[in-house]
């Protein structure tokens, strides 16, 4: 697949349902809250357990790739943290920037640019990244946003009161005792689970359109380039180092290439956070990334990575 086919297929219908949404909002203004709420308690709890449960790859495969983007995660972390102190960025504009770039957008952007890049064997290290990345999202992530409003730690009493948890407990259960669910029940979850993607891109439009501004032009670029560079040449650094070129390397890296997660707007949206500058990195990422993920896939391909039974 050239550049080219894979703006036109891949990105296209992102930018489309965005599109979407923006127009909806401009044309009949809706409350996102609802949405949000709606995405956090029942779509995105059943997306976790459906991908994860549906995943080929053994036990064995999952904790070496869960390892990996861990130590990608940890290390970019880091970065930020370094770039925020240097800058003397506040506390709030801290928690934007590393929620924004060390979480992957494993879903909605992630799978179709996985399938359609590596086959199944993309699809399935990407079953991971989904795991991790909402594990960190709506665990770390969500410490950090409902810490700043949020005394002491009750903000743990508030994680457990979200499904995200039970979600992954209850995927695992069901992967490793081979256990299925009635078709009855099994099918209603399925179907929460593939309105996540239109959901979260409409909804990330008609944030675009009712804050519809011209960005802090500092800030969204140290995102960008934090997010879209710095973090795929770590994950390459990091897959090197653990032996794991070229597979599962490949599609690690490609995952850690991706924009900033529309999850991370849903989260700024439930907890009061800085949303106007959360949707501007999101926004802004996706929109360069039609230019950044054709060449890493160009280079991935150019390096010799190609899809290969998953072990």
């Amino acid at each position: 697949m050239s550049p080219l086919e894979i703006l036109y297929v891949v990105l296209g219908p992102i930018f489309l349902l965005v599109v979407c949404g923006a127009f909806v909002q401009w044309r009949t203004p809706i409350d996102i809250k609802p949405l949000a709420t709606l995405q956090i308690r029942i779509l995105v709890p059943a997306f976790l357990l459906v991908r994860l449960s549906e995943s080929n790859l053994t036990w064995t495969s999952m904790w070496r790739v869960a390892l990996g983007i861990a130590v990608i995660k940890i290390a970019m972390a880091l970065v930020v943290l370094a770039i925020a102190r240097f800058a003397k960025l506040s506390r709030s504009t801290t928690y934007v920037l590393l929620i924004t770039t060390c979480v992957f957008n494993a879903g909605n952007f992630g799978i179709p640019v996985a399938e359609r890049t590596f086959g199944q064997d993309g699809a399935a290290v990407e079953a991971v990244v989904v795991f991790m990345s909402n594990f960190s999202l709506w665990g770390i992530g969500y410490a950090l946003m409902s810490a700043r409003s949020t005394p002491g730690l009750s903000w743990i009493k508030q994680y457990f009161s979200l499904p995200m948890p039970y979600a992954f407990a209850l995927a695992l259960l069901l992967k490793g005792a081979h256990v299925q669910i009635p078709e009855p029940i099994w099918s209603p979850i399925t179907w929460c689970a593939d309105a996540v993607i239109p959901v979260a891109l409409i909804t990330l439009g008609m944030q675009l359109a009712k804050q519809a501004r011209w960005p802090s032009l500092k800030f969204v670029s140290v995102a960008v380039i934090a997010k879209l560079i710095v973090m795929p040449l770590l994950a390459f650094v990091v897959c090197w180092v653990f032996g794991f070129w070229p597979w599962p390397a490949g599609q690690m890296v490609l995952a850690a290439a991706s924009p900033s997660a529309v999850n991370a707007v849903l989260l700024a949206i439930d907890q009061k956070a800085d949303v106007e500058r959360t949707t501007d990195v999101v926004f802004w990422t996706t929109a360069t990334a039609a230019v950044t993920v054709p060449l890493v896939i160009w280079l991935l391909y150019a390096f010799g990575v190609h899809p290969v039974p998953t072990q």
